[in-house]
């Protein structure tokens, strides 16, 4: 999926950036495209269709969900699984913060480099993404198997 959205976001990108196929139709208006605003719309698009994408193929199509979801009960919902949860997952909470201060940090440092500063840690930022999404959605996984095994 990660790898997937990497070449749709860089054919939304150049639809959007550069006006794609519809700077040569004149039905189109020869649109050049929204030029720096349009890195930021097909990043949007292409981040906001992936989840929705990854949805769709593995609920709606796949429908991987039925040999271990029960469904929505509150039958399953104890006290010591909520004290559980909690105990496993405020923790991330704190590594989540940090995360996006840092991120909130980077943007604005960079932003006050121009606008080559700004194409290239974009770029970098899209070519990196999926390479460090898909290790820690990988080990989170193995880990959270490997705990709910044993």
């Amino acid at each position: 999926n990660n790898i997937a959205f990497l070449f749709i976001n860089a054919l939304l990108n150049y639809v959007f950036v550069f006006g794609g196929p519809f700077r040569h139709i004149a039905a189109a208006g020869n649109w050049r495209g929204l030029g720096f605003v349009g890195a930021a719309v097909s990043l949007s698009i292409s981040r906001t269709a992936q989840p929705v994408a990854y949805f769709l193929y593995m609920f709606a199509h796949k429908k991987h969900h039925r040999p271990t979801w029960p469904g929505i009960s509150l039958v399953h919902h104890t006290r010591a699984r909520t004290i559980e949860f909690l105990l496993q997952s405020v923790p991330n909470v704190g590594t989540l913060l940090f995360q996006v201060c840092s991120g909130q940090v980077n943007t604005i440092l960079v932003g006050r480099l121009g606008a080559r500063a700004i194409a290239a840690s974009s770029a970098i930022s899209t070519i990196t993404l999926p390479i460090a999404g898909t290790l820690g959605a990988t080990t989170g996984t193995v880990t959270a198997v490997r705990v709910g095994y044993h």
